[in-house]
């Protein structure tokens, strides 16, 4: 991530992503080069002002259900991180956990409605 963008002098940046099992990712994720499901970036300014920054993926604005039609595509479709709201995010992360398609539903609902 380029923090140049913020402006004010960072101090400290700390960058969380998780894999499809919602889970942190470990060194040995980074060497299989295992895709990032979802990331939350926190910058903290000298000025004491912190910024919080949520992605999750997605394939065609729509948050991307690596259990649904197009999951074994995954090598040749358009997938990004976008930057969603903090109930997004953490309903998102939710359902890698569980795998309860409730909480994508809700996130997907959660996205749309900003």
């Amino acid at each position: 991530m380029d923090i140049s963008q913020f402006g004010g002098e960072v101090r400290d940046v700390i960058e969380q992503k998780f894999t499809s099992q919602g889970k942190l990712f470990t060194e040995q994720d980074e060497l299989e080069l295992t895709r990032v499901f979802a990331k939350k970036t926190v910058i903290e300014f000298n000025n004491g002002d912190v910024r919080k920054i949520q992605e999750v993926l997605t394939h065609n604005n729509l948050i991307y259900d690596f259990m649904g039609a197009d999951s074994h595509r995954t090598r040749t479709l358009d997938l990004k991180l976008k930057k969603v709201g903090t109930k997004t995010f953490d309903l998102y992360l939710m359902y890698l956990q569980t795998k309860n398609s409730m909480y994508m539903t809700m996130a997907q609902r959660s996205w749309i409605n900003g």
